[in-house]
């Protein structure tokens, strides 16, 4: 793989790789690239979401509760004002804390508000 890769132009990083395995039978395979052990891992980010070697989902759901939850804490002054209309409190909630938990947390600068 590394060798149609590179015969593209690509560069595979023996020191940032690494690879899992889902649900594997026998844990003991091992997978180097020129004589350089790749590192195995239990997690794998990928495209945002984490995956686990059991293709469990339970980590991003945790992941994405925690984020809501979050997101909510952020804005339940004006989830939680009575003299806030109900029109508002729906358009706070479906920027602020349902998206975080859809999609998970969010790498934001300091200044945005959600």
């Amino acid at each position: 793989m590394r060798h149609a890769l590179e015969r593209r132009g690509m560069k595979v990083s023996r020191s940032k790789t690494e690879y899992m395995c889902v649900n594997e039978r026998d844990g003991d395979g091992r997978v180097s690239m020129e004589n350089i052990e790749i590192k195995k891992v239990q997690e794998f980010k990928y495209l945002g979401s984490t995956m686990d070697r059991d293709g469990d989902i339970h980590t991003e759901v945790s992941k994405r509760l925690q984020s809501g939850w979050k997101g909510w804490r952020k804005v339940s002054s004006i989830l939680c004002d009575r003299n806030m209309s109900t029109k508002i409190k729906g358009k706070v909630y479906r920027t602020c804390v349902r998206p975080a938990i859809m999609y998970g947390p969010r790498n934001n600068p300091p200044h945005e508000s959600c």
